[in-house]
């Protein structure tokens, strides 16, 4: 008789993208500084010159240079990050700042929070708002370190808070986003919804337009002030004229579903293209998907790469999952179930509940790293905890035949039962058989 808690294709291929969602995205850090937009005409075979002679402002201006890829020079992140790294040696502040950027955003140099943390750090004490700014948000999370505990830099919201405090009594527009954020979720304040709009409010005065997207939200659900469509979209469009990715991705959605204005699937597209330009992960998977699909452009494996890897650079899981699809069945490029395993278990490490089943099903049919019973034990058991409602069928299985754990009849009927109130048909005929 076959085995019932192993189906032969138990893989989602795809799956839906997640619903744009208001108050409840958190991005990277926001930096502020390298502004290429003002520099001005110079003669930049001058400044090389000067630069070679170790001056700090040419140094500095020909990182920028490098940077933005301006004055005929290409855009080099290698070269840009050696120039700062000379300037910021030489005592420039502004130079440390951008050395942190580099580090923070692995440009030109191998991606180190930690490391430009401590850019930040220093530039902050020496007034920098920017670098205040960014300190306050690293304050906010914390900076794990699994390499070496000992260079974590501990979560210390009570700092985050006086520093967004400090910052927004100075009038640093990003700040006020930041602080509002907090009392509308109540982490390190006491939680003041009023108090949120008052800041955001006085954020969009200095034409901040993150404070002009969180305000949408609030107006979207009636926090802190009364619920009100027509000002959502108002503030929304502020926002997204002002160039803030996620206002763009929310009013891309407005438009692909219909809600609030017109339907309208080409400007959605080109709303979710700028954000996805942008670097908004969400958005680059959205992109991903429409060529993964053929959906408003023609179906290209290899454009749906393109964009899965922006975001799966940016740590990604649902990006990172798609990958590992493409590797497992081959589209766009040869199947490779190691590289596929390998995927699914970056992903699944990110606590994605599709990849964790995915690579539990490789590891019980001995695919990609081999055949582990005991791993796929584990992660059938993280995915059903998870609330997938297969591993938990698959989780219900192990514990009945004794795979990968000790037999246990009563955990495995526990767990087909969550599968079957989950919906999962098999785990209810199971269920039925197992009763009488």
């Amino acid at each position: 008789m076959a085995n019932p808690f192993s189906p032969q294709n138990n893989f989602p291929i795809t799956r839906a993208v997640t619903a744009l969602i208001f108050l409840s995205l958190t991005f990277p850090l926001q930096v502020y500084a390298l502004d290429g937009s003002n520099l001005e005409k110079v003669d930049i075979a001058s400044v090389q010159e000067r630069a070679k002679e170790g001056d700090t402002e040419s140094l500095v201006l020909l990182g920028n240079a490098y940077f933005f890829g301006k004055y005929g020079l290409e855009k080099d992140y290698t070269l840009a990050f050696s120039h700062y790294r000379k300037a910021a040696k030489n005592g420039s502040k502004s130079a440390l700042f951008n050395l942190g950027l580099c580090y923070d955003r692995g440009l030109g140099v191998k991606a180190d929070p930690i490391e430009a943390f401590k850019c930040y750090k220093e530039a902050a004490e020496s007034g920098l708002p920017q670098a205040k700014f960014n300190i306050a948000v690293c304050y906010q999370t914390g900076i794990p370190s699994l390499e070496n505990p000992g260079r974590a830099i501990p979560r210390d919201i009570g700092a985050s808070v006086e520093m967004f405090e400090s910052l927004v009594s100075s009038d640093f527009p990003p700040a006020f986003a930041k602080l509002a954020e907090l009392y509308l979720e109540g982490r390190g304040v006491q939680k003041d919804e009023k108090k949120a709009v008052s800041l955001l409010e006085k954020g969009v005065m200095l034409d901040n337009s993150e404070s002009m997207r969180i305000l949408a939200d609030c107006y979207f659900s009636g926090r802190g002030c009364p619920k009100n469509d027509e000002t959502m979209l108002l503030w929304l469009k502020f926002a997204v004229e002002r160039g803030n990715p996620e206002a763009m991705a929310k009013l891309a959605f407005f438009h692909e579903t219909g809600q609030f204005v017109e339907q309208d699937r080409k400007k959605a597209f080109s709303l979710y293209e700028k954000a996805a330009l942008s670097g908004l992960e969400m958005a680059e998977v959205k992109m991903g998907d429409f060529y993964m699909n053929g959906d408003m452009v023609k179906h290209d494996f290899n454009e749906a790469r393109k964009w899965y890897e922006r975001a799966s650079a940016n740590g990604n899981a649902h990006a990172v999952f798609n990958l590992a699809v493409f590797a497992m069945e081959g589209f766009g490029e040869p199947k490779n179930d190691l590289k596929a395993s390998k995927l699914f278990l970056e992903a699944a490490k990110k606590n994605d509940s599709h990849a964790q089943f995915n690579l539990a099903c490789f590891y019980d049919q001995g695919r990609g790293f081999g055949s582990d019973k005991t791993a796929a034990f584990y992660w059938f058991k993280k995915a059903a905890e998870n609330g997938d409602a297969k591993a938990q069928r698959r989780l219900a299985g192990c514990y009945i035949n004794g795979e990968g754990t000790e037999e246990n009849m009563k955990l495995g009927v526990e767990w087909i039962t969550k599968a079957a109130k989950n919906g999962d048909d098999e785990a209810l005929d199971i269920l039925k058989s197992l009763q009488y």
